[in-house]
């Protein structure tokens, strides 16, 4: 008989979750609105660089693109929380030019970095007419997926001829195992702001600060960042 009153006590018990968890879920949705969508991103990449010999260089932006699925959380019609999985790339590329025994050398580097990436924004909606103009900020998670770190030495030897050596590195391999040492996980803070018409179209234009050293060296320092124009849809 106590077995039997035990049982039917957590049934009744787990009944009352399940209702109160039904109703939380419905109060929510009177007044909240959930989107998914699908956005293309064109990135212009950089990175912030210290690097243990600090050589002197030139940085330059790479154009990059990307893509991901998009969710959206709508509290009310002035507040939203914006996430979703992305496919993200950063990198950067270097120059600088040397001189050993009177020969002037050209060095370039070039970093491409494949994330999975998730964001998390929170953003403030001002309807105007039927458009709707949002700004917000939040932060993101970046997990390496691969990457290469591409590096050509150009010089001119002493009999006048023309040399280039080229080598390639895996970019999240560790330095032993001829990588270039970079830690996969990568996190930082960002902002945007944007336009999203009726019929569920929107544009917005974002930087990301990365704010995680993603070097494995004691003394380098490599941090991402990007500036983003997002185009995409929701459905």
């Amino acid at each position: 008989m106590r077995k039997f009153f035990n049982h039917n006590q957590t049934l009744l018990f787990m009944k009352k979750i399940v209702l109160a968890i039904s109703g939380l879920v419905i109060s929510l949705a009177g007044f909240s609105q959930f989107s998914v969508g699908l956005q293309g991103t064109g990135s212009l990449a950089n990175a912030q660089i210290k690097n243990a010999s600090d050589f002197d260089y030139k940085k330059k932006m790479r154009a990059m693109p990307g893509a991901g699925v998009v969710v959206q959380y709508a509290f009310n019609e002035n507040f939203a929380l914006r996430s979703g999985v992305n496919y993200q790339q950063n990198g950067v590329k270097l120059t600088a030019t040397a001189v050993q025994e009177s020969i002037e050398m050209k060095v370039e580097l070039e970093n491409t970095l494949h994330y999975v990436q998730v964001p998390v924004n929170a953003l403030f909606v001002f309807p105007v007419g039927s458009l709707k103009l949002y700004a917000g900020a939040g932060g993101y998670v970046n997990y390496g997926i691969s990457g290469n770190a591409k590096s050509t030495l150009s010089y001119t030897d002493y009999d006048g001829e023309k040399q280039t050596i080229k080598e390639k590195a895996k970019a999240f391999k560790k330095e032993d195992d001829g990588g270039a040492n970079l830690k996969r996980t990568d996190f930082g803070a960002g902002a945007l702001a944007g336009i999203q018409l009726p019929g569920g179209l929107f544009a917005n234009v974002g930087y990301q600060l990365g704010l995680s050293n993603m070097s494995g060296g004691e003394e380098g320092k490599y941090k991402n960042r990007s500036l983003q124009l997002s185009i995409g849809y929701f459905f």
